[in-house]
Parts: C-alpha cells; sequence; structure tokens
C-alpha cells in the first residue's frame, strides 16, 4: 500500500476494499474456469469508483480499479450516462507514466472490460503492449484487455502471438498474451500449433505454460487434435504443478474429447501424494465435463466430506458438484449441512455456498441459511462473499436479500 495512503486516512476513498489479492488468485489456472458472474453495478458505485480514480494517491486508485474489475461492464451505457467519458479516463491513467505501474495496469484490465466504448483504444492498447520500454505488468495488462475486446482486436492477433513465443519477453506479459489468443477464437486458430508448442517445451517458464494449457482449452474444437498431448503434461509428475493444474483445467473445458482422459483426471483427484493445486485442477475439469463426469459424482462429494483431505481440494470438489447439475442435487442437503459446519474453514463453507448458488431449484430450501451466513458480522468476508454471490445465483428466491448482497459485495475483502 501507498505510504502516501497511510499518511492520508482522512481520504474519502479509503473505504475502497483492497482485493488485489483476490483478483489475483481469480486469474490462476488453477481458479475453476465456471466462475459465479459478476454483478451488475448500480449508478452509484461506478460514479464512487470513479470520483476515487480522480484521487492524488495511487494506492486510492489502484482499490478503485480492483473494485471497478469485479463488476460486470459490458452494458455499462445503461447504468451511467457517458461511459465513453469513463473509458478516456482509463486510457488516459494507462498512458501516464507517471502513474504507479500496478494502476496503469488495472486501467489496461477495465478498459478490456468496458466492451464496445473501449473500442476506440484498440491500437493504444496494442501499441503500449509491443513497446519494450514499457513496464511488463503493463504489457500484461494490456495484453489482458485485448483478449477481452472482440473483434475490435483481432487485427492485432499476429502481434499478440509474437509476443507469446517471443522468449526475450517477460513471462508474465506472455502469460497475458496466452490468454488474449485463448479469448480471440476463430481469429486465434492459426496459432494453436505455437500455443501447445508452448505448453509442450520444458525451457519456458512455468507461468507461461500454465497460460497456453488455458488458452487451448477456451479455444475448443481448434485444441482438440491436442488433447493427448495436453493429458500427458496432466500425467507427467516432473511437469511444475502449475502447468498440470491448467493442463487439467483445459480438459474441462474440451468436452466430449477429454471422455477417454476422465478416469486419469478423477485418478488424480484423490492421489493423496499429487499437489493440491493439480487435484484442484482435477476436480474442476471434472465439474466442467458435465456427462461424462456423471459416474464419479459421488466420489467428488466424498471428497468433499473427508475431513482428511486438503481443504482446497475440498472445496474444488464443492464447486463441482455445482457445477454438475442435476446428478448433484442428491447431494444438496449435504453441502447446507457444511456449509453451516463451523468446524470448517472459510474455503470448504465458500465452496460449499458456490455450489448451492449453482443448483437452482434445489437449493431453495436453503436460501435462508445462506442469508444468515451473509448476515453473520462475525464471520470471515471470504465466506461471506461466497454466500453473496450464491444469493446472486439463485434468482427469485433471493430477492428478499438484495440489499444484503449489495452491501457486501460493495464492502467485503
Amino acid at each position: 500500500m501507498s505510504k502516501h495512503l497511510l499518511k492520508k486516512r482522512s481520504s474519502p476513498f479509503f473505504i475502497f476494499p483492497f482485493t488485489l489479492l483476490l483478483t489475483l488468485l481469480l486469474a490462476l489456472p488453477w481458479v475453476s474456469a465456471k466462475e459465479p458472474p459478476k454483478p451488475k453495478p448500480e449508478a452509484w458505485q461506478i460514479n464512487g469508483i470513479v470520483a476515487a480514480l480522480d484521487d492524488g494517491y495511487d494506492g486510492v486508485k489502484r482499490q478503485a480499479l480492483n473494485k471497478f474489475n469485479r463488476y460486470d461492464l459490458k452494458n455499462l451505457k445503461l447504468v451511467v450516462q457517458k461511459p465513453e467519458d469513463i473509458a478516456q479516463k482509463l486510457f488516459n491513467i494507462l498512458k501516464n507514466k507517471t502513474v504507479d505501474s500496478f494502476v496503469r495496469s488495472g486501467a489496461a484490465s477495465a478498459l478490456g472490460n468496458l466492451g464496445e466504448v473501449a473500442k476506440p483504444y484498440v491500437k493504444e492498447i496494442a501499441d503500449i503492449l509491443n513497446d519494450k520500454s514499457v513496464d511488463s505488468s503493463v504489457r500484461s495488462g494490456a495484453a489482458y484487455a485485448l483478449g477481452n475486446m472482440g473483434e475490435a482486436a483481432k487485427p492485432y492477433v499476429k502481434d499478440i502471438a509474437d509476443i507469446l513465443n517471443d522468449k526475450s519477453v517477460d513471462s508474465s506479459v506472455r502469460s497475458g498474451a496466452a490468454y488474449a489468443l485463448g479469448n480471440m477464437g476463430e481469429a486465434a486458430k492459426p496459432y494453436v500449433k505455437d500455443i501447445a508448442d508452448i505448453l509442450n517445451d520444458k525451457s519456458v517458464d512455468s507461468s507461461v505454460r500454465s497460460g497456453a494449457a488455458e488458452a487451448l482449452g477456451n479455444l475448443g474444437e481448434a485444441a482438440k487434435p491436442y488433447v493427448k498431448e495436453i493429458a500427458d503434461i496432466l500425467k507427467d509428475k516432473s511437469v511444475d504443478s502449475s502447468v498440470r493444474s491448467g493442463a487439467a483445467e483445459a480438459l474441462g473445458n474440451m468436452g466430449e474429447a477429454a471422455k477417454p482422459y476422465v478416469k486419469d483426471i478423477f485418478d488424480f483427484l484423490k492421489d493423496k501424494t499429487v499437489d493440491s493445486g493439480v487435484r484442484f485442477g482435477a476436480a474442476s475439469a471434472l465439474g466442467n465435463l458435465g456427462e461424462v463426469a456423471k459416474p464419479y459424482v459421488k466420489e467428488i462429494f466424498d471428497f468433499l466430506k473427508d475431513k482428511t483431505v486438503d481443504s482446497f481440494v475440498r472445496s474444488g470438489a464443492a464447486s463441482a458438484l455445482g457445477n454438475l447439475g442435476e446428478v448433484a442435487k442428491p447431494y444438496v442437503k449435504e453441502i447446507a449441512d457444511i456449509l453451516n459446519d463451523k468446524s470448517l474453514d472459510k474455503y470448504i463453507r465458500s465452496g460449499a455456498a458456490e455450489a448451492l448458488g449453482n443448483l437452482g431449484e434445489a437449493a431453495k430450501p436453503y436460501v435462508k441459511e445462506i442469508a444468515d451466513i451473509l448476515n453473520d458480522k462475525s464471520l470471515d468476508p471470504f465466506l461471506r462473499s461466497g454466500a453473496a454471490s450464491a444469493l446472486g445465483n439463485l434468482g427469485e428466491a433471493a430477492k428478499p436479500y438484495v440489499k444484503e448482497i449489495a452491501d457486501i459485495q460493495q464492502f467485503s475483502f
């Protein structure tokens, strides 16, 4: 946190939550590919954040941008009158070399999340990505932004692929380039082999290889010829755990093509000698594979219940059950019991909340219990935020708790 911010605690924007850690965690490849939908902001929330962007201290700007990027910003025109003014403000921060590099990176990410109104800046964002004199965290943010800008960024797909292939470029920038290609669909197809080669190259930094795995998973049909290679990475115990976890996540996004490897994925979930990040990735993959993972639903639930299993893995099992839908509904009461079990840590309980939020009609009898977690201020904010996300996914049944959901989303973390 900025030293200036510590000196000026009277700033009216000091209330903004410090969410950088959460933002970074959500960007990691071992986090479930099926994240809860982002909340839609109210005008007063956006106006407060935009005002904070004018604060003289970078620490306040950073916190405001972290908060901004947690919202669904694609239809900002429905919330504020001139979203193009916000895009201009963000671009001014991005190009200002006197501003903290992490703030500039956050501004780039925010532009990428704005959708249509940010398109006038796509060339300048691409120029920043290509500028080797720019700080690597800013270039990485520019890469992520381009990956979120759809059609407008397609003229720059070759530039992005060149960044990924350039071994002289910082690993965080190359990882951002991999992410961008994974989001660019048809335009990235000519570079699928390059991405697969990066994944298989043991001389490449693990964060870049993990990003390549995630990209292949996101490219779907075009990446299916490489499904065996991805599975081999998952099975190779000499490979860094973050890369193997990314490979598991990729398989989870490849549907029927991954069917021959479902048992392998499950075997990694149940192997207690395997790194917890890889096991979490395996759980997430099973949750994303739908029909082909149904034979393992009971065993996934058994992992959730098993107190000898790492809490991180158990939280992944909870998320997987929520993503498997109909076949997990027989376990809804037990999942609710886990949410209410005060002897369990916040990650397992939050995973249970997420699962309930994804189980729809079957979870409605437990809406009040989820709301009680949300309203209990003695509980950890991470758990309460998980409860808020669950209620947000339960639609009509959660309407009596709309105000509480908005409050925790505004001030948690």
